[in-house]
């Protein structure tokens, strides 16, 4: 029995990939391909005209410190994650608001009344905390999340042979895409617990074994959970 984990492997630091090397065979498939997209005019002046924007994954992140930041290097940056915090923090932004959790509620908890207004979200076309915002908060789509025949493809053969009864969730779009490969090869998710992050993920699973992490440090509690349960 093995474990499936929809993250990428380099992402996962050394100690967690050694703890679930020693529990079970896990493999590591990122359910996701990430396109950066042009931005109009319009959609520049958005982000040039903002104080605060909202970075909702280390996609956007990624792309603000490669493409964006020069659109508006003072903007007060806010972040999901700690890991986030950091990786600003290290390219020498100081401007940084940090949530108190790592779901999107929390994220969205940043954006006070006092300044809605002068906020932009910054965000994948998949996104879901905009659910969680005010109408008031620009929005800016920076990046799309594909998926093709030929990423489905590749799925299915890393996938065949093998039979998963713990698999780690880090998104809703990547368990659309899980349930087309367990549909088209059933025999591999015969009986399986879920580990998500939050409960945007969870809600989106129709199974009752599913197990959401808590606390800071999620993606490490999920892990840990998932090497620990029996």
């Amino acid at each position: 029995m093995a474990f499936l984990i929809t993250y990428p492997k380099q992402d996962v630091s050394e100690a967690l990939r050694q703890q679930l090397a020693a529990t079970a065979p896990t493999l590591y498939l990122p359910l996701r391909k990430f396109q950066p997209l042009s931005l109009s005019d319009a959609a520049i002046a958005k982000i040039r005209a903002s104080h605060f924007l909202i970075l909702t994954s280390p996609v956007t992140v990624n792309l603000y410190l490669e493409k964006l930041r020069s659109l508006n290097p003072t903007a007060v940056l806010l972040v999901l994650s700690q890991k986030m915090a950091v990786k600003l923090k290290a390219a020498g932004v100081d401007a940084v608001w940090q949530a108190t959790a790592e779901n999107a509620r929390s994220l969205a908890d940043l954006v006070t009344p006092t300044i809605e207004r002068e906020a932009c979200l910054l965000r994948g076309d998949r996104s879901v905390i905009q659910t969680f915002l005010p109408s008031t908060v620009k929005q800016v789509m920076v990046y799309q999340n594909v998926w093709d025949q030929q990423a489905q493809q590749a799925a299915m053969a890393q996938l065949a042979g093998k039979q998963f009864t713990k698999v780690l969730v880090t998104s809703p779009s990547s368990f659309q895409r899980l349930a087309r490969l367990m549909a088209d090869l059933p025999a591999a998710f015969t009986k399986v617990t879920y580990y998500t992050l939050g409960q945007t993920t969870a809600k989106a699973i129709p199974s009752r074994n599913v197990v959401v992490a808590k606390g800071p440090g999620v993606l490490q509690n999920a892990i840990m959970q998932m090497c620990e349960d029996k």
